[in-house]
């Protein structure tokens, strides 16, 4: 586990490199407060963003495969559509 003194903070262009996505994208993420970061200086600051809160990031981000399902059987999708009734209601249209 990183310290305090021995942490490696990450400039923006090196999270987009890693995330494969723009810089623009890193700024986005850093102003929607989604990706965890410091500033470091005065008035705006340089964004820096702690390497172990970018695999955090990534991990959070992750989706898990989603089962199988199966589709309805055509007999059950359409059972409001009863033969009488649509045959009753053709007849009383003409």
């Amino acid at each position: 586990m990183a310290t305090e003194s021995n942490r490696t903070m990450l400039t923006v262009r090196e999270v987009a490199a890693r995330l494969n996505v723009s810089p623009g994208c890193v700024y986005r993420l850093v102003s929607h407060g989604d990706l965890p970061h410091i500033r470091i200086g005065a008035e705006r600051g340089t964004i820096r963003v702690d390497e172990t809160d970018l695999e955090a990031f990534v991990r959070a981000g992750k989706s898990q495969p989603k089962a199988m399902v199966s589709p309805p059987s055509i007999e059950k999708a359409f059972v409001h559509l009863d033969a009488d009734r649509l045959r009753a209601a053709w007849s009383a249209g003409k």
